[in-house]
């Protein structure tokens, strides 16, 4: 190598030609000193590979963090939403005329006016708006579907409406269901696959358990995944024929944002 031309015979051992035994150790001090060198390379990467393992597994008492966001499919949805909003006293006559608007990032949407809106939950795309009384209400809840494959209108008829997830409902019973044209909605649902299904069923989570529901699913379509949209609405049977007219009115002016 540059610089380094190898030891001269003289310079090497002090003067003169070195005696034939001295050779001889000089060849196994220098192999002694190579395999001394080689086995403290060893220990030391041996060392080094296991500072770096995990000292034990993992702190099972740290808690595992979850960013807000939607869920990824309709199985991590563990419930119906519900509202933390309470407000007594008795729903007004609905009046088409009186709706009041909500806007988020995800979505937009009009509800009845003298309902109040429960947006608690909006960072999960969940939005709840309750009439006084708190035996009427409409439902958004949207999710990134990575599971299911099928069409809105499919979607509907495997989970009952949606209700499927909800223990304490039972005696499900569809009367009408619709699906829609791509070109049947204007607005924000333009071109969007929309179906929908008009059910009775009994919650016992309800006050008044005999129930009407109208429920829409909606899919849209972003590159290679899709996001699925439920609005709901739930009233009393016995006053499914005062507010027949809410869940139409609140669909045409439902709009998606992601």
């Amino acid at each position: 190598m540059g610089g380094h031309s190898g030891p001269q015979p003289a310079a090497a051992h002090g003067a003169g030609v070195p005696a034939k035994g001295r050779r001889g150790c000089g060849l196994g001090a220098a192999l002694a000193a190579g395999t001394l060198v080689l086995a403290v390379l060893l220990v030391g990467g041996l060392v080094v590979a296991l500072s770096m393992r995990p000292s034990g597994p993992p702190d099972a008492s740290q808690p595992e963090v979850f960013e807000p966001g939607r869920a990824e499919s309709r199985e991590q949805v563990e419930d119906t939403p519900e509202s933390d909003i309470r407000v007594d006293g008795t729903p007004p006559e609905y009046d088409e005329d009186a709706l009041q608007t909500f806007d988020s990032e995800w979505f937009s949407i009009a509800y009845p006016g003298g309902w109040s809106p429960d947006d608690s939950r909006i960072s999960e795309s969940i939005a709840v708006f309750v009439a006084p009384g708190m035996e009427h209400e409409v439902v958004v809840e949207g999710w990134e579907e990575t599971e299911f494959t099928g069409t809105a209108e499919q979607f509907l008829a495997q989970t009952s409406g949606g209700t499927d997830i909800e223990e304490a409902t039972s005696g499900y019973a569809q009367h009408d269901s619709e699906n829609f044209d791509r070109d049947d909605f204007e607005g924000g649902l333009a071109g969007l696959d929309v179906a929908m299904v008009e059910a009775d069923l009994v919650n016992t989570n309800w006050g008044q358990q005999e129930r009407r529901l109208w429920a829409y699913a909606v899919v849209m379509e972003q590159g290679d995944h899709r996001v699925f949209y439920l609005v709901s609405v739930n009233v009393p049977l016995a006053e499914a024929d005062d507010f027949d007219n809410v869940h139409e009115d609140v669909i045409e002016t439902f709009t998606p944002h992601k």
